[in-house]
């Protein structure tokens, strides 16, 4: 399975960031990330001189596997629904105060394990605290009946 490089400043890369949330993973994906993170996959490319080294076969074969894990976000706790649920009374769609931004990306960093990239001096700013919102929503709306 040969991934292709997607530049960082497209829609599509941001979408696929956003799919990664919800994604099942097989064994063979976290073996790849494993060895992506120590060098392993450099070394074995290296190794091979451009052959094929069957990593992309084995990564599938292992993906076959009944081992998948579901990323799952940490659970809000009572402080944080409240404050998320006081939030969304007084909302205005398209203006973030300070405050609101610090607590959105705090809420959302420890939810998600993962830090929201935010502009604060530009338009693509408002765009992308909309999907934080949409985000803690999507997991609020989950304790909610």
């Amino acid at each position: 399975m040969v991934k292709k490089k997607i530049d960082k400043r497209t829609k599509a890369y941001k979408e696929e960031q956003r799919n990664k949330l919800s994604k099942e993973i097989g064994l063979g994906d976290v073996v790849e990330k494993i060895t992506e993170a120590t060098g392993i996959k450099k070394a074995v490319k290296w190794l091979a001189n451009g052959k094929d080294c069957g990593c992309d076969g084995r990564q599938e074969k292992l993906n076959k596997l009944p081992f998948k894990f579901k990323f799952k976000p940490n659970c809000m706790v009572e402080s944080e629904f409240n404050w998320f649920t006081d939030y969304l009374k007084r909302h205005n769609k398209d203006k973030y105060s300070k405050g609101d931004v610090f607590e959105l990306v705090r809420l959302y960093r420890r939810l998600f394990k993962i830090t929201p990239k935010i502009c604060a001096n530009c338009n693509s700013g408002v765009k992308a605290m909309q999907n934080v919102v949409s985000d803690i929503t999507k997991l609020y709306e989950t304790y909610t009946v």
